[in-house]
């Protein structure tokens, strides 16, 4: 039973040499970046994950670095993104393989069509592999690989179709977010109550627009976004309006101060002028009174009258 054992365990061993040995050897994707024009990009209320959007009939493209570390020559043919709605997109090299020296890193740009909501639902965020295949390697057996939507190191970007409806209320969300973290907005300074009222407004319908889009009713956040959009310009507006009646008031403010400022100036002036002639009789009172004292204590004194 012990030597059974034995060789039991050494046809295992034996077979899990063999497997490490025919094993493929593979290459790495280095990382892969979707590129603009999306609609969006990041964190998304309805799908609750972070995805990369574009609008239906669009021109999507993903950009795949691809590293040789396999220690020899390899020749990439065709880079090929595969989707869960059944449909591969394809970068085909066959006739003129991309070749990647040892330790080299070479890109590839996957660009296609985006497709209609028919075909990929816009209700949900979809999964993709990319695949990279290649020919004639010298050294080792080379074979295709694949990588997941999510395979490397930061954060995975599920692929959706944005109806145009749906891409339109993103487009104007994101301008409104734009407006609104900008200063006057931001703090609610502005000196028209109008101005004040509309963005208080604009703000809820911009809640509404979010509520409604985080339940799918694309076409009904439209409709609030756009609400919110023109609510914005009327708080504009009011402040371009208001701005000139202020002006005018400082200025006739500031004019008010200077008429009263040349006023209290005159008055000082008269004021300056009435005591200097007041002085100048109090001095000359003084000097006629001394004068007539002056002749009162040179005037002899009145002998008697003789008897």
């Amino acid at each position: 039973m012990r030597k059974i054992s034995i060789l039991l365990c050494s046809f295992l061993f034996a077979t899990l040499i063999s497997m490490l040995t025919i094993s493929p050897a593979q290459a790495n994707i280095d990382q892969f970046t979707w590129l603009p024009p999306y609609v969006k990009v990041g964190y998304d209320s309805f799908y609750g994950t972070n995805i990369v959007g574009y609008k239906t009939g669009e021109t999507a493209s993903l950009v795949v670095h691809v590293n040789n570390n396999l220690g020899a020559t390899m020749n990439v043919s065709s880079v090929i993104i595969s989707f869960d709605w059944d449909q591969n997109v394809t970068l085909n090299s066959t006739a003129s393989p991309v070749q990647i020296k040892n330790g080299q890193t070479r890109v590839f740009t996957v660009t296609f069509d985006v497709p209609s909501t028919n075909t990929a639902s816009n209700m949900w965020a979809h999964t993709y592999k990319i695949h990279v295949e290649h020919v004639n390697g010298t050294g080792y057996p080379l074979t295709p690989w694949t990588e997941n939507w999510n395979s490397w190191v930061g954060p995975g970007y599920k692929f959706v179709v944005f109806s145009g409806t749906q891409a339109d209320a993103l487009e104007l969300s994101q301008i409104i977010s734009r407006i609104a973290s900008n200063d006057p907005f931001k703090d609610l300074t502005f000196n028209s109550t109008e101005a004040k009222l509309a963005v208080y407004k604009a703000q809820n319908e911009t809640s509404n627009g979010d509520a409604l889009y985080q339940r799918g009713d694309f076409v009904e956040a439209k409709a609030h976004y756009n609400v919110a959009l023109i609510l914005y310009n009327v708080a504009y507006s009011a402040e371009e309006t208001l701005g000139p009646t202020l002006d005018d008031l400082f200025i006739r403010e500031i004019e008010s101060r200077i008429s009263n400022w040349e006023a209290s100036a005159s008055l000082a002036a008269s004021f300056s002028t009435t005591s200097i002639l007041l002085g100048s009789a109090v001095v000359l009172f003084g000097i006629g009174y001394v004068i007539k004292q002056l002749g009162t204590l040179r005037k002899p004194e009145t002998e008697p009258v003789k008897k």
